[in-house]
């Protein structure tokens, strides 16, 4: 065998391997659209049926002693799906499924400790309220005295699917379903079903349900 065919032969071989990596990032890639897709469509009809129902969110949503709200119903539901480019296609960046918490009340809050500031400011964030703190300082010194918050307790909740094609997993993040909190699930982008969604809607409508532990937990954080 002259040399110049032993090199053909070795990129055969290399060509080969590559052919087996895509057609394995292909699949996964499918995989995970697939999911995608099927949770788009799920949220499109779901959203038609909460937006009647306005169901009311579990939980407790605390800004502060003098700042708390339970009995809220989520109204407002807007589903929506983004789209990116990827080896080549168009595959999905995200999506989500939104939706309003509504107090119409307004908020006047002061506080004058930092660990007191800095919780607050934490659940205004999470809250996802307008709001713009405003610091008062010694006029002389310029020493921090207090910080004070006025908003209106207009909250989003709400749930986004970020797949990763890589791997075919996604992820769930879950905004303000019970109360001032986030939690971050991970599934096999295999997993997700119409069992699993419904699981999820379950939650989204105020009942129990089993979404999270079917998952792998990332992350809570209860504000």
């Amino acid at each position: 065998m002259s040399f110049l065919n032993d090199l053909k032969k070795q990129a055969d071989q290399l060509r080969a391997g590559q052919g087996v990596d895509k057609a394995v990032l292909q699949a996964r890639i499918d995989i995970t659209e697939q999911a995608c897709q099927m949770t788009f469509k799920y949220w499109v009809d779901l959203c038609s049926q909460l937006d009647v129902l306005q169901p009311v969110a579990r939980g407790r949503y605390v800004f502060d002693s003098k700042a708390a709200f339970d009995g809220l119903r989520l109204v407002s539901f807007r589903p929506d799906i983004r789209k990116r480019p990827y080896q080549g296609q168009q595959v999905t960046d995200h999506v989500a499924l939104n939706c309003d918490i509504r107090t119409g009340q307004e908020v006047q809050l002061t506080k004058n400790f930092l660990t007191d500031i800095e919780k607050l400011e934490r659940r205004i964030q999470q809250s996802c309220v307008q709001c713009t703190p405003e610091p008062i300082r010694d006029p002389d010194t310029g020493k921090l005295i207090e910080v004070r918050y006025g908003f209106v307790a207009d909250m989003q909740a709400g749930v986004r699917l970020k797949p990763n094609h890589d791997d075919a997993t996604v992820r769930f993040t879950v905004d303000n379903l019970e109360g001032l909190a986030r939690w971050v699930i991970a599934f096999e982008a295999a997993d997700v079903t119409v069992p699993l969604l419904d699981e999820l809607a379950k939650w989204i409508a105020g009942q129990p349900n089993d979404f999270a532990r079917r998952g792998r937990v990332l992350e809570l954080r209860e504000c």
